[in-house]
């Protein structure tokens, strides 16, 4: 400070000593002052300055439109708080603990946490206490934020929950421990879902992950009238999943132009910057020859006439939702990424021979979940040997708890440890590579494996092949669901494709009457 403004070091505190004295008297002061601790209070008696910097820009309002810069607007209401406080530290209703080795310059006011107060219950955590759990909390979520692969939710709340809270704190719901534990750490980040994720995540790895570069095309509409993908529609895409991304180190805004254009290639989107005529707008777009096949190639191996398909699928909805499955499963083949492909039970059969047969235009490898699993607890149950097949049988009817069924889930937690090398295996063969169909998936499900599929949909995501699984069930059009259990995916991303009944019978590529 003392740089920017052309003075001596010692005269700073000369001045701000100054300053904590007016603001002390500011009536509008002492109202924050008050509100911050309320805030504080509803927040479980700690927080970081940056979170309640943000809840008073939204009740407060303010008329900067830039994110960043409300909250350094916000933050330097705060900070004008924290120092007032510092006239009588003895006396402060909250204690300050600052964050110096934070890499975002809006963490640097670090962590605040309420003090015990004479009308307090006797249980009431210390204000030492609770920023000492905070900053625990904060290692673990920046250890997190290193691992090659991002962290499921299971992971961060599994890692997250074995630290334990001091004596008399609140109960801390899930979503609270994730911020509390990204807001005390130094460069971590949590996402709507509950993961942990650097701040400064390569944008590269960002666009990947959240399959940022996806362009919906209408069928049939010409080239210079397709709505396209916007670069503010990519920068949504990514915010809606990593919120508290940097563009490098210090930086806060997502790249425009040249700079995303080549961020997106370098993710596997090969789209252009193109202006439409007819609003001026710019918008993402596949090449030329990309974006005539992605609507019109679907036609191409059907019997009938272009014009006359073009006619079906707009009038007649089973067509049209055909025609979308076609065109999503076509750009999905193309690229990483994990895809859920919901299909009527029963015609399970024919959509495999779709998506993974012989003549398959997808190129899709199919894989028998359940047989490799089989395949692993056989290996482990060798003929001649305990336990048998049979007493593996008898442990899987037995009921939840007993002797068997605890025996049992040591040997399947064993198997999918063998499965799990396997399959990652296959991702990883290389890109370019039609996408791996998992069938039969039901065993994730039934033996406790959904932690499974879950490393195995992130490893898609971040490069290598798609992962595609497909699961039957009575109504399609309903939330994916593996027996009973629900298929996490990520719904503002498009990894939800149904496979209606016409995609089935391919009646969107034979003209044949539904």
């Amino acid at each position: 400070m003392a740089d920017a403004l052309e003075l001596s070091a010692g005269r700073i505190p000369q001045m701000l000593k100054t300053q904590r004295t007016r603001w002390r008297k500011h009536p509008a002061v002492r109202e924050l002052r008050r509100e911050i601790l309320e805030r504080l209070a509803e927040l479980g008696r700690v927080a970081s300055a940056a979170e309640i910097a943000d809840a008073l820009a939204v009740r407060r309002g303010t008329r900067l439109q830039e994110r960043d810069q409300r909250r350094a607007l916000a933050l330097a209401a705060v900070r004008a708080v924290v120092e007032v406080e510092q006239l009588a530290p003895a006396e402060s209703a909250f204690r300050h603990a600052a964050n110096r080795e934070a890499t975002d310059e809006a963490m640097g006011a670090g962590l605040l946490a309420l003090e015990v107060g004479e009308d307090d219950a006797p249980d009431t955590p210390s204000a030492p206490g609770l920023l000492d759990y905070a900053q625990r909390l904060g290692r673990v979520a920046d250890r997190l934020a290193k691992l090659d692969t991002l962290p499921t939710a299971t992971t961060v709340l599994g890692e997250l929950g074995a630290i334990t809270p001091p004596p008399g704190a609140a109960e801390w719901d899930e979503r609270r421990m994730v911020d509390l534990a990204a807001a005390a750490s130094r460069n971590a980040a949590a996402t709507p879902r509950l993961e942990i994720y650097p701040r400064d995540l390569p944008l590269v790895r960002a666009l990947r992950l959240t399959q940022a570069g996806l362009v919906r095309l209408i069928p049939g509409l010409p080239t210079e009238r397709q709505p396209g993908l916007t670069p503010a529609e990519v920068h949504e895409r990514v915010r809606a999943r990593f919120p508290e991304l940097t563009d490098g180190p210090g930086g806060h805004d997502l790249p425009t132009g040249g700079p995303l254009t080549k961020a997106l290639r370098d993710a596997g989107f090969e789209l252009a910057l193109a202006t439409r005529e007819d609003t001026g707008t710019q918008r993402y777009l596949p090449p030329r020859e990309e974006l005539a096949s992605s609507y019109l190639s679907v036609q191409g191996r059907r019997h009938s006439t272009r014009t006359g398909a073009l006619t079906r699928y707009a009038d007649d909805p089973q067509i049209a939702g055909a025609v979308r499955a076609e065109e999503r499963l076509s750009a999905s083949a193309r690229r990483d990424g994990f895809r859920v492909l919901t299909v009527r039970m029963g015609a399970s059969v024919r959509a495999v021979a779709e998506l993974a047969g012989e003549d398959s235009r997808f190129g899709a490898e199919q894989v028998s979940v359940t047989g490799l699993f089989l395949d692993a607890m056989h290996d482990l149950v060798r003929p001649g040997a305990k336990p048998t097949w049979d007493t593996i049988l008898r442990a899987d009817a037995a009921a939840p708890g007993t002797k068997g069924a605890l025996k049992l889930a040591e040997y399947t937690r064993t198997a999918w440890g063998r499965v799990e090398p396997k399959l990652r295996a296959k991702l990883d063969a290389g890109a370019g590579s039609g996408p791996v169909l998992l069938t039969d998936a039901a065993a994730f499900a039934r033996y406790d494996a959904m932690g499974t599929l879950d490393r195995l949909a992130a490893a898609a995501r971040q490069g290598g092949r798609g992962l595609w699984l497909l699961c039957p069930q009575s109504d399609p059009a309903r939330e994916p669901r593996l027996g009973t259990v629900a298929v996490p995916y990520q719904a503002g991303l498009g990894e939800w494709i149904e496979l209606p009944e016409a995609w089935v019978t391919n009646a969107h590529r034979s003209g044949a009457q539904l």
